[in-house]
């Protein structure tokens, strides 16, 4: 008797017997050819083989037949066939978690993001082509390069316009996790918000799963404004003469959030006519100030100072 195995199966050595007595057998691993030799068989007697096969994992999903062939020195080959065999689908079973590492931050601080992907023990399959999607927040801006899975450097693409951050992390095996790491800038359109971030994980063979985070709150921040001197461009002058006046204004570099709302008035000296159009901001010409003639007072008005940053405002 020959038998082919299918290549869905894999051949239990040891196994074959005859009549329920183990019996001798060839078997041949590249061509998959089983063969046991039955001697004679009489008149009226019939002769049982058995052998073990196991289903492997190239299977689910198949269904297959096998295909025995008996030949004797005095009869024609005879072809034997079973009834087929259908292996079901493997279940994948895909799990999935979110965290970031601080829950009340600063503006400036670093936020350290972690999605874990898991497949159950109880799964049969393989999760196939896993992939993480996570839409950054507004109030972050993404650290080009910090992308790690399981510790190391990862590929991954991401798109500023969207800023849609997406990382494949292939098949993740029954029993497995795989943790994706990435980290954040908390940028300074966050003073005094609340938000969450959202990921996606996706694979071939399970259901989508959504997962966020317990949520980030950004403190208020503290502006630390300040005046320096004024100055004037000279300390005498005659009739006629045009003199520039600067003012400095600064935030400190300890402030935790921007200067705004500043408004600055000065008074002209009688002796002093106002030069129109000869107020700067940071050495630009500005509009965005006032000037009463009738008290003699200039007021100029800043949408916004930077934090950390000098802004110098004069007039002549």
């Amino acid at each position: 008797m020959g038998d082919i195995i299918s290549d869905y199966l894999a051949f239990s050595h040891g196994s074959v017997q005859v009549d329920g007595a183990t019996a001798k057998y060839s078997y041949d691993s590249g061509s998959k050819l089983l063969t046991v030799d039955l001697g004679e068989i009489s008149a009226g007697q019939t002769k049982t083989v058995t052998f073990e096969a196991v289903v492997n994992a190239t299977a689910y999903g198949k269904s297959f037949n096998n295909v025995a062939v008996l030949s004797a020195d005095n009869d024609s080959d005879k072809t034997a066939i079973d009834e087929g065999t259908t292996i079901e689908n493997g279940t994948a079973r895909m799990s999935a978690a979110k965290s970031v590492d601080k829950t009340t931050v600063k503006v400036g601080d670093i936020l350290t993001y972690a999605i874990t992907a898991s497949n159950s023990e109880a799964a049969t399959v393989n999760l196939k082509n896993v992939v993480m999607t996570d839409t950054i927040s507004d109030y972050l801006t993404f650290s080009h390069g910090s992308v790690q899975v399981d510790g190391y450097s990862a590929r991954y693409s991401y798109d500023n316009e969207s800023k849609v951050l997406s990382v494949e992390i292939g098949d993740v095996a029954a029993g497995q996790t795989k943790t994706i790491t990435f980290t954040c800038l908390v940028n300074s359109s966050a003073y005094g918000k609340s938000f969450q971030n959202t990921a996606v994980l996706t694979a071939d063979n399970d259901d989508d799963k959504t997962v966020t985070d317990k949520g980030v709150t950004v403190e208020d921040g503290t502006a630390e404004g300040s005046v320096g001197a004024k100055t004037v461009s000279s300390s005498t002058a005659k009739a006629h003469d045009t003199l520039t006046y600067s003012i400095t204004l600064r935030n400190s570099s300890a402030a935790t959030a921007a200067w705004t709302g500043i408004e600055v008035s000065d008074v002209i000296p009688e002796y002093l006519s106002f030069v129109s159009g000869s107020v700067e901001e940071d050495g630009r010409s500005s509009n965005n100030f006032s000037y009463d003639g009738q008290c003699s007072a200039p007021h100029f008005f800043f949408c916004h100072c930077v934090q950390s940053r000098q802004s110098v405002d004069s007039f002549v």
